[in-house]
């Protein structure tokens, strides 16, 4: 009788032990899933922060490669517009001398030129005020 409730006392304590181990191991498993999960929940945030300064960057960098088209576009534009305007004066001029006596073309000739430069003077302020607003 003494030995057979020895036995069963060293087999309740291995059961115990084998129990033990496994809630142990268990936990351990849990705290490492634990673990893991917050450091790949860190490491998302991480490349979010990372994506998000990479969208802001492409989107400052393209934002001056836009400023400066739209610039180009409209210097062209004044170009064009300017050689236009010299054509028609070229061609108002002739009409003028063609038909009216020396002086007053002397005059109109003046006063075209000064129509010029004001239109020259306005037209550099328009793409100083454009150069401005799309800096801003």
């Amino acid at each position: 009788k003494k030995k057979k409730k020895k036995k069963k006392k060293k087999k309740k304590k291995k059961k115990k032990k084998k129990k033990k181990k496994k809630i142990f191991s268990l936990t351990s498993i849990n705290a490492a899933c634990y673990d893991w999960r917050r450091r790949r929940r860190r490491r998302r945030e991480e490349e979010e922060e990372e994506e998000e300064e990479e969208k802001k960057k492409k989107k400052k960098k393209k934002k001056k490669n836009f400023s400066m088209k739209p610039i180009i576009i409209i210097i062209i534009i004044i170009i064009i517009i300017i050689i236009i305007i010299i054509i028609i004066i070229i061609i108002i001029i002739t009409i003028i001398i063609i038909i009216m006596d020396v002086l007053i073309f002397i005059i109109i000739i003046i006063i075209i030129i000064i129509i010029i430069i004001i239109i020259i003077i306005i037209i550099i302020i328009i793409i100083i005020i454009i150069i401005i607003i799309i800096r801003t």
